[in-house]
């Protein structure tokens, strides 16, 4: 597999926690990087993200007004019945 060369810009905090990771595990910022980026994408083409139609955002907000008016069943009461 050929490898290209990028850059990122990351927040100081992300940096410092990566190189803490770094010295810990013994491997190298890219090593690092390179595995959360396989990993993020092994999940993103497992689980697709597809954006909620309007239908179920009105179900959802509908869900959502049912809870907050305390009409829901817990998962408990269901398998203890």
């Amino acid at each position: 597999m050929t490898k290209k060369a990028i850059s990122i810009t990351l927040p100081d905090e992300f940096v410092s926690e990566l190189d803490m990771i770094s010295t810990t595990e013994h491997r190298s910022r890219s090593e690092i990087i390179r595995e959360a980026v396989q990993n993020f994408l092994r999940r993103r083409r497992q689980v697709p993200v597809v954006d909620a139609n309007a239908r179920e955002l009105k179900g959802i907000d509908r869900g959502r007004e049912e809870i907050n008016r305390g009409e829901y069943v817990t998962l408990q009461d269901l398998t203890n019945s």
